[in-house]
């Protein structure tokens, strides 16, 4: 299945560092919770995964819809989504999350 180019409403990102408790919540939830619910409107969406300290069960779970990226230094990639997930439930970094990824839309 080939990945949508850089225009397409599916395309959609998620950051996270894996070593703040908040964010790996938030990967987790969005894997297990939030993506096939997605899937089942948008069968073919894609979902990439940026951010460090991905756990071996995180990395295991690639598949057609989901890859992770991990580190990146260039912010900009971000301009090439349509969609920022950010499903945080808890955590005190949400605000500066936001403020960063607006810099790069």
């Amino acid at each position: 299945m080939d990945w949508y180019p850089i225009f397409a409403l599916q395309k959609s990102h998620l950051i996270g560092n894996c070593n703040d408790p908040a964010s790996l919540d938030s990967v987790k939830w969005v894997i297990n919770e939030i993506w096939p619910i997605i899937l089942k409107s948008m069968p073919d969406a894609k979902l990439d995964l940026y951010g460090q300290n991905f756990p071996q069960e995180i990395q295991e779970i690639q598949s057609d819809s989901i890859r992770c990226m991990g580190e990146t230094d260039d912010w900009r990639i971000l301009s090439r989504y349509r969609v920022t997930l950010a499903p945080f439930r808890f955590g005190a970094g949400i605000k500066k999350y936001f403020f960063t990824l607006n810099n790069y839309s």
